[in-house]
């Protein structure tokens, strides 16, 4: 397929894509900086003091790599690129963030689970593709 081609096929994203995108990189921003804040500022009284940081963190690298589109992500987390899987896991790392006395992780949480809900609610779904399918490669034309 040519360049011309492939440029007609493009439709441009709503609105509500590129605000869901902005508010999902500074979720996950926002989740690395939540990690950093219980490795220095909590003491470990149990094991859950020490995995929960490293979730936050690498759930808060998963959330702006997804949204950068990262080869990786489309490869080996498939769900984070379809509506219902994306919505799952905001609602899911948002309800880790509720277990603190600490006021930011609770604003979080509501941000993780606000963007979640948006997403399975709001937003349109994919009409001929599922989680099963491969990623599509640029190799294969």
């Amino acid at each position: 397929m040519d360049y011309e081609a492939l440029k007609a096929h493009q439709v441009a994203p709503p609105k509500q894509d590129f605000m869901i995108r902005i508010l999902s990189f500074i979720c996950g921003f926002g989740m690395l900086g939540l990690c950093a804040y219980n490795f220095w500022f909590f003491k470990v009284r149990v094991p859950i003091d020490i995995f929960l940081p490293v979730y936050y963190g690498l759930f808060g690298l998963m959330m702006m790599a997804a949204e950068i589109r990262s080869k990786c992500i489309e490869t080996y987390a498939r769900f984070l690129c379809e509506t219902f899987g994306k919505g799952m896991f905001f609602v899911f790392a948002g309800t880790l963030c509720i277990r603190s006395t600490f006021i930011g992780q609770y604003g979080m949480a509501a941000l993780c689970i606000g963007i979640g809900i948006f997403i399975l609610c709001c937003r349109p779904v994919k009409q001929n593709t599922t989680a099963s399918d491969p990623p599509e490669s640029q190799f294969l034309a």
